[in-house]
Formats: C-alpha cells, sequence, structure tokens
C-alpha cells in the first residue's frame, strides 16, 4: 500500500468510525505509530480531523468542515501571515489574523 493509498484509508476509517486511536490505526494498516502520526500531520492540511492525546487520545473526524489546527500549525500559521500583514490590506486577511492571535498559546 502507499502512502497516498494509506491516507486515503485512514480518511475512509475516520468517516466511517468518527473517532479511532493511533495504535489502533497502526495495527489496522500494519504500519507503526510514528507512520499513523506523520499521516494524521499531512491529513490534517486539507481534512477535518481533531487529534486528543492522553489515554483516551486518538484522533476524530469533524465532518463540520472546521479544521483544527494544533496548538504548533496555530503559532506557525500565525508567525507566516504576521510577515505579509503590512502588505495585506483586506479584511479577512485582518479577522483570520486576530483569530490566530487570539488562539496562539502565549506561554510556548
Amino acid at each position: 500500500m502507499t502512502f497516498y493509498e494509506r491516507r486515503e484509508r485512514i480518511k475512509q476509517i475516520l468517516k466511517c468510525e468518527g473517532r479511532v486511536s493511533c495504535g489502533e490505526l497502526a495495527k489496522r494498516l500494519g504500519v507503526t505509530k510514528n507512520t499513523i502520526a506523520n499521516d494524521i500531520n499531512a491529513i490534517t492540511m486539507t481534512f477535518p480531523i481533531a487529534t486528543y492525546f492522553g489515554r483516551n487520545g486518538g484522533y476524530e473526524y469533524r465532518g463540520d468542515g472546521t479544521t483544527i489546527l494544533s496548538a504548533r500549525q496555530t503559532r506557525y500559521l500565525y508567525a507566516f501571515m504576521r510577515r505579509y500583514e503590512a502588505e495585506a490590506s483586506d479584511d479577512m486577511f485582518a479577522e483570520i489574523l486576530a483569530m490566530l492571535e487570539h488562539a496562539s498559546p502565549k506561554d510556548e
């Protein structure tokens, strides 16, 4: 199975089951948990998945059309957009930047 096929299979599993642990996905697809984590990181850029950590952690399909960014992704996107703040003049850019600023963890 190629990485593309595996990622499509992960999407199918999440759509059908809603929420699945990393270990369960790894076992079902015959890969390591690290491989699943890398796949999830790639998938979340275009597919709505929430990630939960800890004992009851796992991945959850968010079919409501929202995308959940990790704290790391939020900080990166905020820093990236700040670079272009002076050049952007539209309201949507300013609105998204304000949302990211509010959502960015301040203590890390």
